[in-house]
């Protein structure tokens, strides 16, 4: 299980996040900042999650693994 996180303060509102993975970000209603819809992902969802990390121009998206799971 991984958990996936967007820091408000670091998001500049590029969307990439939302665009290359709606199912799991959207905007914050009434603004371009991304967030996750569900923290908790399922493994498989890993690589994009990663990838989609690595394309944030502001390095706003925290992906991390959870102990344990």
């Amino acid at each position: 299980m991984y958990e996936v996180h967007v820091d408000q303060r670091k998001c500049s509102g590029a969307g990439i996040c939302v665009q290359q993975m709606p199912s799991v970000f959207r905007f914050q209603p009434g603004s371009k900042k991304g967030y996750a819809q569900e923290p908790q992902q399922p493994d498989e969802r890993a690589d994009a999650l990663y990838h989609v990390a690595m394309q944030c121009p502001s390095g706003a998206i925290v992906v991390t693994k959870k102990n344990g799971a």
